[in-house]
């Protein structure tokens, strides 16, 4: 289900020679973007707000978000295990 062979792209943005400016070169329909910050807002609604009640319910968190009066914009955060397990396992 997933491509083993996905590698970072060494000169990932514009300055990439491959077909995509993504950070992970996949052969899957995805534009995987990689980024590390001190700190990102979603982080902590979906630690504080979403993560700790779901996880004493046994469920698995999402935190969709999105900006008032924008439609199509809705954004889901989910852990990267928790989406792993829900490609491989389906729940």
């Amino acid at each position: 289900m997933f491509d083993p062979t996905a590698t970072r792209n060494p000169l990932s943005g514009r300055m990439s020679k491959h077909d995509t400016s993504a950070d992970i070169l996949t052969s899957l329909p995805w534009y995987v973007e990689c980024k590390g910050r001190t700190s990102f807002s979603h982080h902590t609604l979906f630690f504080n707000d979403v993560a700790k009640p779901a996880k004493e319910e046994g469920k698995i968190p999402f935190l969709v978000t999105h900006e008032k009066n924008k439609k199509d914009d809705l954004l889901v955060t989910l852990k990267l295990d928790d989406l792993i397990k829900l490609l491989t396992d389906g729940v």
